[in-house]
C-alpha cells in the first residue's frame, strides 16, 4: 500500500498492491488508483488511515 499525490509517485502507484491518491491528483495518476484520500494538510491520509481500519 502506498499513499501518492503528484506524477513524481506514478511509478509507485502502478506496483503496489493498492495505491491511494489526492483526490485532487493529476488524471493520469488518479487511472492507477484504487482509493482516494482528501486533502494531506487536512490529515488526508490520516482520516483515510481511519476509515481503512489501521488505525
Amino acid at each position: 500500500m502506498a499513499y501518492g499525490d503528484s506524477m513524481n509517485d506514478y511509478e509507485m502507484i502502478q506496483t503496489v498492491h493498492r495505491g491511494i491518491v489526492y483526490k485532487d491528483a493529476p488524471e493520469l495518476l488518479k487511472k492507477e488508483a484504487d482509493d482516494f484520500f482528501d486533502d494531506p494538510d487536512l490529515d488526508g491520509i490520516y482520516q483515510h488511515m481511519i476509515k481503512i481500519g489501521l488505525i
